[in-house]
């Protein structure tokens, strides 16, 4: 659950950004909703980060691109979060997202690039042979 909230707040982080940027007025519920996403989304990274510190299994598997990445779209849901409740954190928010998406191609956060592109080949490839059955059919 942590996992999903975390990445819907990245998502509306960068769905706001995209909003922002090309100066596109946002209904109030959709505000609403995006806070709610990226609060929900930055609490989710903040415990996310803890555990890779405190649990030894998570620390163990955790390399220094787990932390950045973390770390990079964290900060960038907080200040979109922020960015939407009041404060003037533009600055801090394109300086987020600058850095964020130049850490893209070379880090873990490439994962955000590549799923939904892969997901539809796959399917299409796979799918369209018949490789993998229906869910009616699965025994």
């Amino acid at each position: 659950f942590g996992g999903v909230c975390y990445h819907i707040g990245i998502f509306a982080a960068f769905f706001y950004l995209l909003l922002l940027i090309l100066s596109i007025p946002a209904p109030a519920l959709l505000i609403r909703l995006m806070q709610l996403a990226t609060a929900l989304g930055s609490l989710c990274g903040i415990a996310l980060f803890l555990k890779r510190i405190v649990a030894p299994k998570l620390r163990a598997i955790s390399n220094a691109d787990d932390f950045a990445s973390n770390l990079l779209a964290t900060a960038l849901t907080v200040l979109a979060f922020l960015h939407m409740t009041g404060p003037d954190v533009t600055l801090y928010l394109y300086v987020a997202a600058i850095v964020t998406l130049l850490y893209i191609p070379v880090g873990k956060l490439r994962h955000c690039a590549f799923f939904f592109l892969v997901r539809v080949l796959f399917g299409r490839f796979f799918g369209r042979r018949n490789v993998i059955p229906p869910a009616s059919q699965k025994v």
